[in-house]
């Protein structure tokens, strides 16, 4: 038999400190270092068995069904109440994990309905993506109504204080525009056997995570930002749909377990699903500005910016597109940066090669390639040449001029363009626009903001030189 069982789990109230324990058959291994994980909330939050069910069945069991799927794992719970049988058969339902099973008396009774708040919570992490969410919620909504819930983790536990400190300076900006936010700092990253693991879970682990919060307050919106180059078509019919987990259809489960969980009818938004990168830095330099200096991209402890990542480059593009300052210097980093460098390098060597393909992987995310190009397109070169060109760093317009010039003839127009579709596709799904407030509102500050605005039910993009689409009949 191969059994995983939910133990106990312990609520320090003075720490508001949460362990959760369980144990698992010996042949189940390779999944946890520890049978235990910890979370740790700086407000006061509701815990009690249903919650705990819910965090269990939506973190833990899919690690362990997804990592042994070729056994069958019978799943049980020594708390007081049972889980129920409707909440555990939608958390299946959204992981798509069919070697686990349970058996509980209780399938259709439900918790009486909590009447629900006017918050908001947005699962935050200080990219363009949730920010620019973040600042148009706040105009939509207005900046009380929203709680920004930050997960703070790492693979190595010895890094969660320092890592929270740097945190701590992006969610003290956001409090001073009217934001409340709230940190869980988890270990759950640590204790996870390695980083395939610890992505199992997708989206459901903030959920999950965050649920003593937005239970307590009776959130009626949980919004999450990832944008929508990431929700194309299977690349080939051996690979997995990308962002299956956050894609509306299949988030419903996740809404359907809190419900039969806990009572609450809360729905999943996400701002960003029909806006690419392009779109995203767009609003951010020219509707809001006054948050642009509070992008928090390249999560690295040295510092804000590393200066040797894709995230690095990225922001670079979108600082010289737009005409925005840029925390780092940027002549120093288009002729210091190895990073840069190299792909000068590696650019200049595929053109001498004739080399066919468009993607160097450098150069951007792989299924961002088309927005960022859209971006290096709307670089004014005397511009650039003006801000990067220096006796001083006699290297950083030539590096740079070196990797614009290879992707200024190409055009992805519909990358640098809201899809409308997306946006009604997400909110069919999801029913959380049911009388298009927030959809008008949308539509207004994007026509405000000069960003055009295409109703594609197909779209093609790139990944990898590999042609996706992304299709929204």
């Amino acid at each position: 038999m191969k059994n995983l069982t939910l133990e106990s789990y312990f609520y320090n109230e003075i720490q508001r400190e949460l362990s959760i324990n369980w144990t698992a058959s010996d042949c189940l291994e390779g999944v946890f270092k520890e049978e235990k994980i910890t979370l740790k909330y700086e407000r006061e939050v509701l815990i009690d068995d249903a919650i705990i069910h819910f965090i269990f069945a939506s973190v833990v069991i899919p690690c362990y069904a997804i990592i042994h799927k070729n056994y069958n794992i019978s799943i049980y719970s020594n708390l007081h109440s049972p889980i129920h049988e409707n909440v555990f058969k939608e958390i299946c339902l959204y992981h798509n994990i069919k070697n686990v099973t349970y058996k509980s008396n209780v399938t259709n009774d439900r918790p009486a309905m909590i009447p629900v708040s006017d918050k908001v919570g947005l699962f935050y992490g200080g990219g363009k993506d949730s920010l620019v969410s973040a600042a148009i919620q706040g105009e939509i909504f207005g900046e009380e109504k929203i709680n920004l819930l930050r997960l703070v983790w790492d693979e190595d536990i010895n890094n969660l204080e320092k890592k929270s400190k740097i945190i701590n300076e992006s969610l003290e900006f956001m409090s001073d525009k009217g934001f409340s936010s709230a940190k869980v700092i988890s270990d759950f990253h640590f204790k996870v056997i390695n980083r395939s693991v610890g992505k199992i879970p997708g989206l459901a682990l903030y959920s999950a995570f965050m649920a003593p919060i937005f239970v307590k307050e009776n959130y009626r919106l949980l919004s999450f930002g990832y944008d929508s180059t990431e929700f194309h078509n299977s690349v080939s019919k051996n690979r997995a749909i990308p962002f299956r987990n956050s894609r509306p259809n299949i988030i419903s489960h996740l809404s359907n377990a809190i419900f039969m969980s806990t009572g609450l009818a809360i729905n999943f938004k996400n701002f960003n699903y029909s806006m690419t990168p392009y779109v995203a830095f767009k609003l951010l330099s020219c509707r809001y500005n006054n948050y642009y200096s509070n992008l928090y991209m390249c999560e690295r402890l040295a510092g804000k910016w590393c200066l040797k990542c894709r995230k690095c480059i990225t922001y670079a593009f979108a600082c010289l597109a737009n005409k925005q300052p840029c925390d780092f210097n940027l002549k120093y980093f288009f002729e210091k940066s190895k990073y840069v460098n190299d792909l000068a390098l590696e650019t200049v060597g595929n053109s001498v090669n004739n080399l066919n393909g468009l993607h160097i992987d450098k150069f951007s995310h792989p299924k961002h390639f088309c927005a960022t190009v859209e971006l290096v397109n709307d670089i004014d070169l005397d511009y650039a040449k003006k801000e990067l060109l220096d006796l001083q760093y006699p290297r950083a317009y030539y590096n740079f001029i070196v990797i614009a010039l290879r992707y200024r003839h190409l055009k992805y127009e519909d990358h640098s363009s809201f899809w409308l579709a997306a946006y009604e596709q997400e909110s069919q799904h999801l029913n959380n626009d049911p009388n298009n407030e927030i959809k008008n509102s949308l539509l207004n500050i994007l026509k405000e903001s000069n960003i055009k605005i295409i109703e594609n039910k197909k779209i093609t993009g790139l990944n990898r030189d590999v042609e996706v689409y992304y299709d929204y009949n």
